[in-house]
């Protein structure tokens, strides 16, 4: 059968769940899952938000007083997609803070 969906979406910053709870050990299944199901893309929502993120920035750090992560995740994600033959994408810092 021919996979009719070749991307997903990552939502590693979010309201409702945990998220910086998984190690490279998961996310490396993880990808090697959405690769056997032919997934040849995968985009990250976003890259932070508020206080949260993904990547350690040193000015959103200092600026937006965020919070610096465990691990560098993106750098992560960039790593297992490369590995496991995917591209890979990732949307910019939401601050949370809008102008109306």
């Amino acid at each position: 059968m021919k996979t009719l969906i070749k991307g997903t979406f990552l939502d590693e910053i979010s309201h409702d769940i945990p998220h910086q709870n998984w190690g490279r050990t998961e996310w490396d299944k993880d990808f090697a899952h959405m690769a056997t199901a032919g997934i040849e893309t995968v985009i990250l929502i976003r890259s932070g938000h508020k206080k949260w993120l993904t990547y350690p920035s040193k000015i959103l750090m200092e600026k937006e007083k965020c919070y610096e992560p465990p691990v560098d995740l993106v750098q992560m994600y960039l790593e297992l997609a490369y590995k496991h033959g995917m591209s890979f994408y990732f949307g910019l810092y939401d601050s949370g803070n809008y102008w109306w």
